[in-house]
């Protein structure tokens, strides 16, 4: 029996006209519009401006990469961004414009491709505004990466593939829409290799056997098609040549999080493994992501309890049951093909980084959940439900609420988002801060600051020299430290402002909060500028900035002045003065080498005063004499045979009763490297002698045996050999009888 209009979904006639071009505009500004809140802040950066930055190196002539920076991905993506940055500037905010643009223009081809396979107007119109109003589509929309951009190429694909169909007798395309066809499915590939799921079922559509294939084979078109799409996929082929299979390679070995069958970080892939559950995870997060839902379930049954899941759910698969019967092939077979081979392979649907492997899925959701919308409706006008036709009023108010219910739900989640810190604010804070450096500025940052990955990848945008700060943080660091091994990352930057150009004006430093204190305490003497601090969306500080208005040059000086040859660590000061080792002083001193002091004790110790008049006297800078400030009782209870079963415990002085911190008449190390008194432990007084070891890098480490008699200079000598074996430096080990009393 031929099917009606009504039952097709609408009485619309089926030739496009300006009222459909009218609609698509409509639809594509109306979802560009609901997808430009939050477009930068949600959802947080994670790796997507390494793909712009490899488009900012294509537009700036450094490189013409065949892949994308995983290589399975291809490069189309990083040369419509140097298209971008060619016409707007570099930025690394436009991008994110760029693929909601490109979001935006889906819902209009979702719009013309329900059009064209249900030959009516209302059903498209559902469509497209059921797209234009997808949660997912909206937040993967706001991603700049190149897979959010496959809605768009695979949807292009069988809009093109439709058009006209009809008309000819291999149930094909005109030769032209056929080979625009062929380019879209191509590039759709080279936004991500999980496309290949989805031209599996668009290949079985077009190479189906029957009568129809006899006549396809004998069309110049069809195989242009796949010159086309191979045309287009040129340039990933050209690389598997000349690197063989390294797109592969490179997905087992680094995509492990979502490959069925392997472990992260394994390069063994069991195809198939865990099918049973990789498939119905990836039908709960279609049906999930198709009803708009931005809920975080920790089982499958309380998805499938959720109102929303239920109501949008039954519409999807009341549209799929039309769909078979009415025979829309073009559109069912990429859902059969992409629901049943990407789980042999992926087993990760997470909302909502990994949902895009099922972008795909989206528009032809949109399409399906229309379909019984629209039916009802038709049939409510036609009066087939016996129901009046005013009623049909009705039937549209619901469907509209079904369109629009998914935006105040995804105010909703933006406002959860941010409430918890979860958006970019802090990093776009910081980089406006840091926008200031471009022309003659440098920046370093440190790794503990809160996607310091995306920070680095901003500056490199702009062009601004910068270094991210690798903090180990090997000693766990007393609170005053903030988590941070300040004076490794302060070498580290030192180390790197020295390489920079003497033309370089200026620096800012970014630091976590807690750590600018003991920051400014080693470079006290530069003229760094007041904190200003930048908060995240939760009002928590994101990170501070410190600015120093020196240039490369100047700060050559100061750098210098760690320098150190020789590191001498010894008990009390006046140890420094036995023969061996100050024969050792001198003869280096002599030789113009640079040397340090560090005694363990301080002030207190009586012949302390007399020993650093001597030193001097030898021709010891002041500032190369340092000291512990430990009082000589707490350091013979870190002593093996001390007796005290708890050396790591706070020391209580005896004298007081109290808990006293590692203080002197002069500031000591501990307060130089880490702006705070040194809470009296065994973990202080190692992160002191490694952090020394670490700032002023000492050719070599003169210091007691570790079997001392003394038991102050064993201590002094153990937690010596700690510090040279951790920042890697020669350990000389002094005489016995100079190396304590």
């Amino acid at each position: 029996m031929r099917r009606t209009e009504e039952e097709r979904g609408g009485g619309d006639a089926s030739r496009w006209s300006r009222i459909d071009t009218a609609l698509c505009t409509a639809l594509a500004l109306a979802a560009l519009a609901v997808r430009l809140p939050e477009l930068l802040t949600l959802p947080a950066f994670r790796d997507e401006l390494a793909e712009v930055v490899r488009g900012l190196h294509i537009y700036r002539g450094l490189s013409y990469p065949l892949t994308n920076e995983a290589l399975d991905i291809g490069a189309f993506f990083n040369y419509v961004v140097a298209l971008l940055f060619a016409g707007a500037g570099p930025d690394p905010y436009t991008p994110r414009l760029l693929v909601t643009m490109f979001g935006a223009a889906t819902v209009a081809l979702t719009y013309a491709l329900a059009r064209v396979l249900t030959g009516a107007r209302l059903p498209a119109l559902l469509a497209g505004a059921f797209l234009a109003t997808n949660s997912m589509h909206i937040l993967v929309g706001h991603v700049a990466w190149s897979n959010c951009m496959t809605p768009f190429w695979t949807t292009a694909t069988l809009l093109a593939l439709a058009a006209g169909r009809g008309r000819t007798p291999d149930g094909l395309p005109g030769p032209r829409a056929l080979l625009v066809a062929g380019l879209c499915a191509g590039l759709a590939l080279q936004t991500h290799s999980s496309v290949v799921v989805f031209l599996v079922g668009v290949g079985a559509w077009l190479w189906w056997p029957g009568p129809a294939l006899r006549r396809r084979l004998r069309r110049p078109a069809f195989w242009g098609f796949h010159g086309m799409f191979l045309l287009a996929y040129a340039n990933m082929i050209v690389f598997n040549i000349l690197n063989p299979l390294a797109s592969w390679y490179h997905v087992v070995e680094h995509k492990g999080y979502a490959l069925a069958g392997a472990a992260p970080g394994s390069e063994t892939v069991a195809v198939g493994a865990g099918y049973p559950d990789n498939l119905l995870a990836l039908l709960v997060e279609w049906v999930r992501a198709n009803s708009a839902d931005t809920v975080r379930y920790d089982s499958v049954a309380r998805y499938l309890a959720d109102p929303q899941m239920i109501v949008y759910g039954a519409l999807l698969v009341a549209g799929a049951v039309l769909a078979v019967r009415r025979r829309y092939w073009l559109g069912l077979v990429p859902i059969v093909s992409g629901v049943l081979i990407m789980p042999l392979f992926n087993r990760d649907y997470q909302f909502e980084i990994h949902t895009r492997y099922i972008g795909f899925l989206l528009p032809l959701g949109a399409i399906l959940t229309a379909l019984p919308v629209a039916a009802a409706i038709a049939r409510i006008r036609a009066g087939q439900l016996r129901l009046r036709p005013q009623a049909a009023w009705a039937g549209a108010a619901l469907a509209a609420v079904l369109v629009l219910y998914p935006l105040p739900a995804l105010a909703s989640y933006y406002r959860e988002e941010t409430a918890a810190g979860r958006s970019n604010s802090g990093v776009i804070a910081t980089l406006d801060a840091l926008a200031a450096m471009r022309g003659g500025g440098a920046v370093a940052y440190t790794s503990k600051l809160p996607q310091a990955m995306s920070i680095g990848l901003g500056l490199d945008v702009w062009e601004i020299p910068h270094v991210e700060l690798i903090n180990d943080n090997d000693p766990a660091l007393p609170p005053g430290a903030g988590g941070l091994d300040t004076p490794a990352v302060w070498r580290a930057f030192v180390d790197w402002a020295g390489q920079l150009p003497p033309g370089t004006r200026e620096f800012t430093v970014a630091l976590p909060p807690a750590a600018v204190d003991s920051w400014r305490a080693i470079g006290g003497d530069l003229p760094w500028s007041a904190p200003v601090t930048v908060s995240g969306s939760d009002g928590t500080p994101a990170a501070t900035l410190l600015h120093l208005p020196l240039s490369a040059a100047g700060l050559a000086a100061p750098a210098a002045r760690l320098q150190t040859d020789l590191l001498v660590i010894v008990p009390r000061l006046a140890d420094a003065l036995a023969p061996a080792t100050r024969d050792r002083l001198t003869s280096a001193l002599a030789a113009g080498r640079s040397v340090r002091v560090l005694a363990l004790t301080g002030a207190e110790d009586p012949g302390f005063a007399g020993a650093r008049a001597a030193l001097a006297a030898l021709g010891l800078p002041d500032d190369h004499v340092m000291w512990g400030g430990y009082p000589v009782a707490f350091l013979r209870r870190l002593a093996p045979d001390s007796g005290v079963a708890d050396p790591e415990a706070p020391w209580t002085d005896p004298a007081t009763g109290a808990t006293q911190a590692g203080t002197a008449a002069a500031p000591t190390v501990h307060a130089r490297f880490f702006g705070a008194p040194a809470p009296l432990q065994a973990a202080a007084l190692r992160a002191d002698l490694r952090a020394a070891a670490v700032l002023y890098t000492p050719g070599a480490i003169l210091a007691p045996p570790g079997d001392n008699p003394d038991p102050v200079a064993l201590v002094t000598g153990r937690t010596a050999a700690y510090a040279a074996r951790k920042a890697g430096v020669p350990l000389e080990i002094l005489p016995a009888s100079a190396a304590g009393r």
